[in-house]
Parts: C-alpha cells; structure tokens; sequence
C-alpha cells in the first residue's frame, strides 16, 4: 500500500500497518481513510472527520485526509506530483486520483494520524490564504473557474466555522502530550 506524511506528524497505533495490510487482503477497496487529530502548540487537539474520496466532497469543500489515507499501490498508477504547486501538490495528486475512477473505500472514524499544526497551509492566516489560492488553481484544473472560487470559498467558510465552533478540549487520556511525543519518538521535546 501506499502513504505519506507531514515531516512534523506521525501515525497513532490505530493505523497498524500490520492490522493494515490484513484489511487490503479481506477484500477489494482502494483505499482505507482515517480521522485525523490536528495538535496546536498548546497540546490543544482538533479532530477532523474522514469523508469518502469524491470529486463532489472536494467541491463540498471537504478533502480527502490523504494523511491518514492508505492506497492500494496499484490505484495510484502512474499518477505524478504537479510541482508548479508548492503547497497544495498533495491536493492535486489526490484530485487526479478521485477524479479518475469510482474507488472502493473504507472509513475508519479512529484517529489514524497525528497532524501539529503550523505548516505552510496551516501556520497562520496569510499561510491559509496563499494555500488556498493556490488550491483554487488546483481545483480550477478539474472544475473550472466558477465552481473552482465556490469551493474554495465552502473550504474556508467550513475552515472558519470549525475554528469558531470547535470543540477546544483538553487531550484525551489516549493522547497525552507525553505519549503523542512517545510514539513519534521525540523525547527529546516531551513535556515535563
């Protein structure tokens, strides 16, 4: 199968490759989308919900959680990164991807990765607009200018709605700062 991550984020052990690959072999999908956990600086987490890879969600404003996504390594084909877009290249990837067949897909509402918040789509609000400028000439290429600027404007009018009515809460026991940085093997910045 086929996954990447973020340079600052890291799996949970709900997403066992193991357990994983176990899944692939029981049946016919494409691919297997999880939850994601987005951690603040403040060990604040925010949880995201996967949504089924169509090109309609894109439209809906609601993406793929390609970091929490495992690929049938045959789905992906020959499918390439579009360089002209720094930021939103994974977007691309994932739009070329839904748009070129019907996928058999799997939803696993367990938290599968880790995402800190501060990257370059996510650190800011002039990082949040430069980001989804470019994802409007990413989504231009495959809808169009018109309902390009419409789903960009539901991404950031949902984006805006989930920071303003987000649930702030303290981490879960099974998320403890101490454990989330256990696992990514950083102990080095582990709170005390």
């Amino acid at each position: 199968f086929f996954s990447w991550l973020g340079s600052d984020d890291f799996f949970t052990q709900t997403a066992n490759f193991d357990a994983i690959l176990s899944r692939f072999a029981l049946g016919h999908r494409d691919c297997l989308i999880f939850d994601i956990a987005f951690i603040d600086d403040y060990g604040v987490a925010r949880r995201s919900v996967a949504h089924a890879p169509t090109p309609n969600n894109y439209l809906l404003g609601k993406l793929v959680l390609h970091y929490s996504s495992f690929w049938r390594r045959s789905t992906i084909g020959t499918l390439r990164f579009d360089l002209q877009f720094p930021v939103a290249a994974d977007q691309d990837f994932f739009l070329q991807l839904v748009s070129q067949k019907k996928l058999a897909y799997e939803i696993d509402n367990r938290v599968g990765t880790v995402m800190r918040l501060g990257g370059a789509s996510t650190g800011g609000t002039a990082r949040i607009l430069s980001a989804n400028r470019e994802t409007f000439h990413v989504y231009k290429k495959y809808m169009g200018a018109p309902l390009a600027a419409l789903a960009v404007a539901i991404k950031l009018l949902r984006k805006i709605v989930w920071k303003l009515t987000a649930s702030r809460y303290p981490i879960l026991k099974e998320f403890t700062n101490s454990m989330l940085f256990a696992v990514a093997g950083d102990k080095a910045n582990s709170p005390k």
